[in-house]
């Protein structure tokens, strides 16, 4: 994975101009955080609609408004010092004699000059560019490219340069104020000062101004007699002054910002921001840049509303993680930043700390970080964090997880151990701290100073490894089976088991604070920027960062190393693996030619870095040129490879060189049509509707995917439901519709929504007879007997030849003799047979030998009186009062006209208004004569004035419920854990039908679960419970869901042996030897018949005559014993032979004075005063109850308020004395009152540049 993104980042690099580096030696990172860089800023100007801010390490920034950077490459790693504009010309300077020019300050060429000068400035004026810097160098060119060398007759560092009014105007070292009509002949001017340091100079409306240390501000009309300034209470170094909109403003160290309008009187504004280098103008804005990539603009004229540019944080940070797709950073006063996948900004959030946190992991879907205080924050999301102490003396460094365990180490002998990363337990390593901790190979190995390795299982029981070596280990990582620690001095130790440690040259001497395995490679790195790597743990490659900026921590996730370090700096290395996606991802394709989706599927790819491997269709492999083409991010898949598919859903697999595969997913369908068929194709009609062919033609259609669209007739379209019905795939034509088509051949066409047309060729003839008729047509009939219509039907027949065959009622045939009678031509319908027809119209058909039916419509009523009827006429009724079925039964009747007469049950008549009652057509059967009624049916008989009786069937059932019972209803409990009776107490129910709702013990109720159990019929009363209970009698009374309650009586009794007691139950021991209460402790016992068994310290046994004596009833705990518990309470707990346990509460102290502590151990400093290493060393001391007493060189003691000065817990080493000291380590020995001493490690350097 590495190597793809080498050859990618490489490429990248070459379009855009750079030369790279050798990749696997890890030298080209790109900066995360600050941004724009985080790299130092000197210098800035302002060009055609461009800003060009430039710094350390080559860095070059433009921007067209201020606020949007981008980076272009300079070429160059020199710190480039200063930047100006000219027509058509960018020139920027630095060290190394560099000098870039550019037309577009995009693409640079470098111009290096003899000599390695050090430029500070340059400027343009009156066609000449000039050039200042160290040692009181001036060039100057015409062209930006040819410089020649000018005296200056100075010697100092010559730190700004500007033009205005037809006069050059240099400044620096020592007050030095020069000025020059043409950039060659120089001369000295008074500046008032002789000592102080000029940084910066400008000119505008008519003044030059010239600002430097100490708050400094001097003016001049003409450059020649200079005047100080005013900026009251202002005692901070200016490093800038430039003029714009009528407006002076000076810039300088801590964000400081002052502004005039006459170069006189100066205000003070806010900037919000850290310290300036520089301040330009163009464009109506004002452009501050700084240290660590600082950037801030302002567009009021006035210059008193600044906005900050940069992002991110100048807190150092110190350890980083990758998980849930974020990287997470921690660092000084609770800094977390943090940075999500897919996005180009680091941004801050809350840790709810100030602690300082060392170390962070990602695991079981919580981030958990650490650090001083015994700090533990943790978050699910990496934004939101809580924050908890665990032992505020604990500096928590490092933090890992494995086997389901968080494990936290640190600087003290205390490792904590969580399951969940918020509860933690307090474990001691017995060493003297941790600086880091991995998990690998199933066990944790934490690493610390002196060469300290240890390794753990569990995180509790910890056992030292020899790692071979004693310099300080600072971080350990694991990757591809092998154990990776680093520390000071480029120390590294490798190993395959966690146990035995080897140490593998790594060619660098800095000290490796931060260390971890990505993408086939172990990296660690360190101070001044520096980098190690290897690929098997035994060959290491050396690298630098860009800054070079003691680097803290680092971690790999996504494709992409990120590493954290001080002044808040996150660099990256590597682009972030990203999915490719493709554009559609579901398509339709026809393979019917003449269809709309018969075409190619074009797909649009998105490939965010990646390249198409291949397309499959499950394990064949499309071929490239044939199967598909493809043409930048747009892929063809041809119609010619989709036709060949079976129809169904293809699902084609897009494979990218890296990411995950996508899919695109093609319905495939085939709608090329077939001609459909029928059969038959010939049928036979007759017109004659009692002839054979008198039926419905039925065909079947074959549709082959078509659709019947119609059926014609010559030119006329049937009309589909009338003349014709269609289900499914058959086809009826109707009788009816034949019927009326000529004597003849009768072609149909059948017509399909594709394919060929269908004919139907139908001969039609007509064999009907003459018909006969009949009279009368209508008739009535009254099924009443006494009505007048109660009588036979004669009809009269016109038979025209044919006969009579039958009648018909429907499909029901009357029959002769019985139902009808014939004589000759007439016919007699008889009443019997009409009697039985229901209500209504009666149609009987007259069917003929030959000819049409003919009707008899008869309309049938009846005028008999009608019945009554009742709902419902069936119920059902529970004799037992509680249940649902314990109600009145109402009774809905319909009258039809009658009256009620009574309501029988068997010969027994009810009694109206207290059996039932009767309120309109309404009746309710009164539930109290209900419960009087055996269990069984009872048929209740309601008899009305006419018409038949009604019967109402009532189910009677009694569930009246019976009682449950318990088994044993007494019983015994002894309250002495170790009696016999001291035991649950089983009781066996009958439920009888019934359920337990509940046991009370008067009105409390017990608690189901805790108190007593239930399982079946079975219940347990908890001995528990009963131990709470008072001596005496206990009635515990079982409530059931029906019938009465149970009582179950215990008699509690309690024959627990009496409790011996101590005396003291308090004492306090000091461990310090010297102190009162480092002495045996004394304990009297009344032991009450009983005898000490033994003496407890949580799960230990106290050993007796080594940890403790006994003598009668005295016992007297050993100082020696004490001695060995851990500082806070110790309880001791005295077991005896009977009765209750007693405590001692012994609280262990210990007044041994403590090591002072220093912070930092090291530092750097650098002679040459114009470098930012040139300062004081500040250093802050734990005293824990000390006081300092010297510190010393070697054996030469530094003298307290020359060489260093010391303010409560403060130290400083004086730049002074540092700068008398030889290049190379120097060791300050700190001495305290009590305790060791404390090692302050300078590393002295002298970047001075050389003549």
């Amino acid at each position: 994975m590495l190597k793809r993104f080498l050859f990618i980042f490489t490429l990248v690099l070459l379009v855009a101009g750079i030369s790279p580096a050798y990749a696997a030696s890890f030298d080209n990172w790109r900066i995360g955080s600050p941004l724009p860089t985080g790299n130092n800023l000197y210098s800035s100007t302002y060009g055609p609609g461009k800003h060009v801010a430039v710094g350390d390490r080559g860095t070059i920034l433009t921007s067209n408004d201020g606020t949007s950077w981008t980076s272009p490459d300079s070429g160059t790693t020199q710190a480039l010092y200063g930047v100006t504009y000219s027509p058509g010309l960018y020139v920027a300077v630095g060290t190394g004699g560099t000098v870039l020019t550019s037309t577009d300050a995009e693409s640079w060429t470098n111009h290096k000059v003899a000599g390695n000068v050090g430029f500070q400035a340059v400027t343009y004026g009156n066609g000449v560019y000039v050039a200042v810097g160290g040692s009181g160098a001036i060039q100057t060119s015409s062209n930006g490219t040819s410089w020649i060398s000018r005296t200056s007759n100075v010697t100092g560092v010559l730190r700004g340069v500007a033009y205005g009014a037809g006069k050059f105007v240099a400044v620096g070292a020592n007050g030095t104020i020069l000025t020059s009509t043409d950039g060659t002949s120089w001369t000295k001017r008074d500046s008032g000062t002789t000592t102080q340091l000029f940084y910066g100079v400008t000119y505008g409306n008519g003044m030059y101004i010239a600002v430097g240390h100490g708050g400094m501000i001097v003016t001049s009309t003409n450059g020649e007699t200079w005047t100080s300034g005013s900026t009251p209470g202002i005692t901070v170094t200016f490093n800038s002054v430039t003029y714009g909109i009528d407006t002076y403003v000076a810039v300088g160290r801590g964000g400081t910002v002052v502004t005039s309008t006459n170069g006189v009187n100066w205000t003070k504004q806010t900037s919000g921001t850290e310290g300036f280098n520089m301040v330009s103008y163009g464009n109506g804005v004002y452009l501050a840049v700084g240290d660590l990539g600082n950037v801030a603009t302002s567009n009021d004229s006035s210059a008193a509303i600044w906005v900050n540019h940069s992002s991110g944080t100048s807190s150092a940070l110190y350890g980083i993680t990758y998980g849930n797709d974020k990287y997470v950073a921690v660092g000084m006063t609770g800094t977390i930043m943090n940075l999500v996948e897919g996005n180009s900004t680091w941004q801050r959030v809350s840790s709810n700390t100030n602690q300082t946190l060392y170390g962070v992991t990602y695991a079981n879907g919580r981030y958990v970080a650490v650090g001083n205080g015994g700090t533990v924050v943790t978050s699910s999301d990496g934004v939101n964090w809580t924050s908890k102490t665990w032992g505020s003396a604990n500096s928590f460094r490092g933090v890992a997880y494995g086997n389901s365990t968080y494990v936290a180490v640190g600087t003290t002998d205390k490792v904590i151990t969580s399951t969940d990363g918020t509860s933690w337990q307090m474990n001691s390593s017995y060493t003297t701290g941790y600086r880091g901790v991995v998990y690998g190979k199933n066990m944790f190995v934490a690493v610390g100073v002196n060469g300290t390795i240890s390794t753990s299982s569990d995180g509790v029981s910890w056992t030292s490894r020899a790692s071979g070596i004693m310099a300080n280990l600072f971080s350990v990582s694991y990757g591809n089976g092998i154990f990776v620690a680093t520390g000071t001095g480029g120390a590294i130790v490798t190993s395959s088991d966690g146990i035995t440690w080897t140490s593998p040259t790594s060619n660098s001497t800095a000290l490796l604070s931060g260390s971890t395995y990505g993408d086939d490679y172990h990296l660690a790195v360190g101070s001044d920027g520096s980098t190690v790597s290897s690929m098997d743990g035994v060959n290491w490659t050396n690298g630098t960062t860009v800054p070079s900026i003691a680097l803290n921590a680092v971690a790999y996730g996504n494709g992409m190393f990120v590493t954290a370090g001080n002044a808040g700096i996150i660099l990256q290395h590597g682009i972030p693996l990203q999915n490719s996606t493709i554009n559609p991802t579901t398509a339709s394709f026809d393979k019917y030619a003449s269809a709309t989706d018969y075409a190619d599927v074009v797909v649009s790819m998105t490939l965010k870095g990646n390249s198409l491997a291949s397309i499959k269709n499950g394990a064949v492999t499309l071929v490239s040129g044939t199967d598909y083409t493809v043409s930048g991010s747009s892929v063809t898949i041809k119609k010619e490879y989709l036709a060949a598919q079976a129809a169904g859903l293809v699902n084609l697999t897009f494979k990218f060189s890296a990411g995950a595969d996508q899919t695109l997913a093609v319905t495939v369908s085939d709608t090329t049509p077939q001609n459909s068929t029928i059969n038959p194709t010939t049928a036979n009609f007759d017109k004659y509707a009692s002839a054979t062919d008198y039926v419905d033609i039925t065909v079947s259609m074959t549709l082959n995917g078509n659709s019947l669209d119609g059926i014609k007739n010559d030119v006329a379209t049937l009309v589909a439901g009338t003349d014709y019905t269609v289900s499914g795939s058959s086809v009826t034509i109707k009788k009816e519709y034949l019927a009326t088509q000529a004597v003849g051949l009768v072609n149909l066409t059948f017509k399909f929504s594709a394919g060929a047309d269908q004919t139907l060729a139908v001969t039609v003839s007509d064999s009907t007879p003459e018909n006969s008729t009949i009279n009368p047509t209508t008739a009535n009939f009254d099924k009443y007997a006494a009505a007048a219509d109660y009588a036979d039907i004669a009809v009269s027949m016109t038979l025209n030849g044919n006969s009579l065959a039958s009648i018909k009622n429907g499909s029901t045939t009357l029959i002769s003799g019985t139902d009808y009678t014939e004589s000759g031509s007439n016919v007699t319908i008889k009443k019997e047979y009409l009697a039985t027809q229901s209500v209504g119209l009666v149609n009987l058909t007259f069917k003929f030998s030959a000819g049409a039916d003919q009707t008899l419509a008869v309309t049938v009523s009846d005028t008999t009186p009608q019945n009554s009827t009742i709902n419902p006429t069936t119920a059902n009724f529970d004799k037992y009062a509680a249940a649902t079925d314990y109600a009145d039964i109402a009774v809905s009747m319909t009258l039809n006209g009658n009256s009620l007469d009574s309501i029988k049950s068997g010969a027994a008549t009810l009694i109206s208004g207290t059996d039932y009652t009767e309120s309109g057509s309404g009746v309710t059967i009164k539930k109290e004569y209900l419960a009087t009624q055996a269990v069984g049916l009872v048929n209740l008989t309601f008899k009305f004035s006419a018409g038949a009786d009604q019967t109402l069937a009532v189910t009677v059932s009694d569930t009246t419920p019976q009682n449950s019972t318990i088994n044993p209803t007494t019983a015994s409990f002894d309250k002495y854990a170790s009696a016999t009776d001291y035991a649950d107490v089983a009781v066996s129910m009958s439920l009888n039908g019934n359920s337990l709702d509940s046991i009370k013990n008067g009105a409390a109720a017990l608690v189901s679960g805790t108190d007593y159990t239930e399982s079946g019929s079975s219940v347990t009363i908890k001995k528990e419970y009963l131990a709470t209970q008072g001596v005496g009698l206990v009635n515990l009374t079982f409530k059931f869901s029906a019938g009465a309650d149970q009582t179950l009586a215990i008699t509690v009794s309690d024959s627990t042996p009496q409790n011996s007691t101590i005396n003291p139950t308090t004492a306090n021991f000091d461990k310090y030897a010297a102190a009162t209460d480092y002495a045996d402790v004394a304990v009297s016992m009344t032991l009450n018949g009983n005898s000490l068994a033994s003496i407890k310290n949580g799960a230990a046994t106290l050993v007796p005559g080594t940890d403790y004596t006994e003598s009668g009833s005295s016992v007297t705990i050993k100082k020696e014993f004490l001695a060995n518990q851990d500082v806070g309470l110790v309880n001791l707990t005295f077991k005896f032979s009977a009765g209750a346990d007693q405590t001692l509460a012994v609280t262990v102290s210990d007044t041994t004075p403590q090591n002072s502590t220093i912070n930092p151990t090291t530092a750097n400093f650098d002679k040459y005063t114009a470098a930012t290493d040139n300062a004081d060393v500040a250093v802050s001391m734990t005293l824990k109850g000390n006081s300092l007493a010297s510190i010393k060189n070697g054996s030469t003691t530094l003298i307290s308020g020359t060489d260093y000065t010391e303010s409560g817990s403060s130290v400083t080493i004086k730049k002074e004395y540092l700068a008398t000291q030889a290049v190379g380590l120097v060791n300050l020995t700190f001495k305290f009152s009590a305790g060791a001493d404390q090692t302050l490690a300078v590393t002295v350097s002298d970047t001075t540049p050389q003549n």
